[in-house]
């Protein structure tokens, strides 16, 4: 009775790591990508934007999920091109929203 208690509680250990290092990975890889798409958004832009590392992910990820949205939902895209596009400009839009403005005092 015992092992197979054991067994149960090495199985469920095991099924809540994978899943956890699952969810890390997850995570981690969209953060890679909104960072990579925050940094085309900005790059699109002209002029200097005053935004830090974070602040470019957190656009990019924003940016990609408002595009990827409106692509699936509204505007029916289903191409790779289609979507990167409208997700680098969503991205661009919540950056210049973000940015502060130059000569505001």
């Amino acid at each position: 009775m015992t092992t197979a208690i054991a067994a149960l509680v090495l199985i469920v250990a095991v099924v809540v790591g994978v899943w956890t290092l699952g969810m890390a990975f997850k995570l981690f890889v969209t953060l890679l990508t909104g960072l990579l798409v925050g940094a085309l958004a900005r790059a699109v832009l002209p002029g200097r934007q005053p935004m830090g590392l974070l602040g470019t992910a957190a656009s990019g990820v924003a940016g990609s999920m408002v595009g990827g949205l409106l692509a699936d939902k509204i505007l029916h895209l289903h191409s790779w091109l289609g979507r990167s596009a409208l997700s680098i400009a969503c991205a661009a839009a919540v950056v210049a929203l973000l940015s502060p403005k130059h000569g505001a005092d």
